[in-house]
C-alpha cells in the first residue's frame, strides 16, 4: 500500500514548481493546482452498532446534543469514531 508523498514531490502533492507571472486564464488545464483530495469512499471496520431506531426522542437528551441539536429522524448509534461532519449521511 502506498504511504507518503510520491517520488519527485517534496512537501506537496498537487504543486507546481513555479507558475511565474501567469494567472489561471493563461495556464494549461493540465497544470495541477490546489484542489480537494478528500471525501472519497472509505470502508470502516470494527464498529459496534449499539442501537437502531426510528424516533430520535428515545436517545436525545434534554436540550439536544452539543454542537448537533435534536435528533428528528431515524438514527443509528455507533460505538467508535466515524469520519466526517456530525450531520453527514453515513
Amino acid at each position: 500500500m502506498w504511504v507518503g508523498l510520491p517520488r519527485k514531490s517534496r512537501k506537496h502533492r498537487r504543486a507546481v514548481a513555479a507558475l511565474g507571472p501567469w494567472k489561471p486564464p493563461r495556464m494549461l488545464y493540465t497544470v495541477p493546482r490546489a484542489g480537494q483530495m478528500g471525501y472519497h469512499q472509505r470502508t470502516e471496520y470494527n464498529k459496534r452498532i449499539l442501537k437502531i431506531g426510528e424516533d430520535g426522542k428515545e436517545v436525545t437528551p434534554r436540550g439536544g446534543f452539543i454542537r448537533y441539536g435534536l435528533v428528528r429522524g431515524p438514527y443509528i448509534l455507533v460505538n467508535g469514531s466515524v469520519p466526517g461532519p456530525a450531520k453527514r449521511l453515513i
